[in-house]
């Protein structure tokens, strides 16, 4: 039987602020954390980051996007002093405007102000 073992090799950190197209006032933003890498070619890994409801139908709404494939890990998310159960979604893809439109869509699907969307530059090899 073979193993899989996903290697991420991630470099300096940059944070930026990105309003989503369909949605320009304050509370409607998408966090956007950069991190580089300075060797050699890079894929891009996503996380998308949201609370936990609507199961069946953020399944569905990444599925639609035709991702070559994806990760959902509950979670639980504490910010002050609330709690929450959350989604992490992690997306290998270069398709930074199909993750901004699933964000999107999973924001108004499960009625947040906001969801977070986090992007890594980085050597992704499957070693097998």
């Amino acid at each position: 039987m073979k193993q899989l073992v996903l290697i991420v090799v991630m470099w300096r950190i940059e944070l930026r602020i990105i309003p989503l197209a369909k949605c320009m006032s304050i509370a409607n933003i998408v966090i956007t954390v950069i991190v580089n890498i300075e060797t050699g070619g890079s894929m891009k890994l996503f996380k998308i980051y949201t609370e936990n409801k609507n199961y069946n139908a953020i399944v569905a709404i990444l599925k639609t996007a035709c991702f070559d494939g994806f990760t959902i890990t509950k979670a639980e998310g504490h910010f002050g002093s609330d709690v929450e159960h959350s989604l992490v979604i992690d997306i290998v893809t270069d398709d930074w405007q199909a993750v901004e439109s699933v964000a999107y869509t999973i924001k108004k699907t499960n009625k947040q102000h906001s969801v977070l969307v986090v992007r890594f530059l980085c050597d992704i090899r499957l070693s097998v």
